[in-house]
């Protein structure tokens, strides 16, 4: 990054001199482009502390992402334990009902007074 913010900077440098064929010579030519170096010079510098802080807020962002994703996992995780325990409940009520269905059975069956 500041390898081609110096690029950029003796470019534009090197157009500022050319840009003036023959006056650059004065005193005068050379402060006024010195001075519009420096400010670009500036604008590079706040432009690289608004990138440094736009991939602050990126990076940020990103281990929010990467938070939510966990819990995400962690969630369909349980999801998958509270299924089975469901489904295992499902079974033993079934086994439970096949039960209670044979002893009516066996009741109806015997009738009445077989309990005596």
């Amino acid at each position: 990054m500041a390898r081609s913010a110096t690029a950029t900077l003796a470019a534009v440098l090197l157009a500022l001199v050319l840009a003036v064929p023959g006056s650059a010579d004065t005193k005068g030519d050379l402060t006024a482009a010195q001075k519009q170096l420096h400010g670009l010079e500036d604008q590079i510098a706040a432009e690289q502390g608004a990138i440094a802080s736009l991939q602050a807020q990126a990076d940020g962002i990103a281990a929010q992402r990467d938070a939510i994703a966990s819990r995400i996992a962690q969630t369909q995780g349980k999801i998958v334990e509270k299924e089975a325990e469901i489904k295992g409940a499902q079974d033993h009520l079934l086994a439970v009902r096949g039960q209670l269905d044979r002893r009516a059975w066996v009741a109806f069956e015997n009738g009445l007074g077989s309990n005596l």
